[in-house]
């Protein structure tokens, strides 16, 4: 981890989304949904992944 830190001793955090589950039929109440143009309901979940990042390092935690 030492060496993921900044000359200021700071982390680099980057933030991505994606959706990990979609269907047009298996929901349940707590997923999150949208109408397509069709009309027909999709429904999702999706998740926010923090990963901790360097500049220039090709590996990230």
């Amino acid at each position: 981890m030492k060496s993921f830190r900044s000359y200021s001793d700071q982390l680099l955090v980057a933030l991505d989304g994606t959706e990990y589950f979609s269907s047009k039929k298996i929901h349940g109440e707590n997923c999150s949904h949208r109408i397509l143009q069709n009309g027909a309901t999709s429904y999702f979940h999706s998740v926010l992944t923090p990963v901790i990042v360097q500049s220039g390092n090709e590996h990230v935690m």
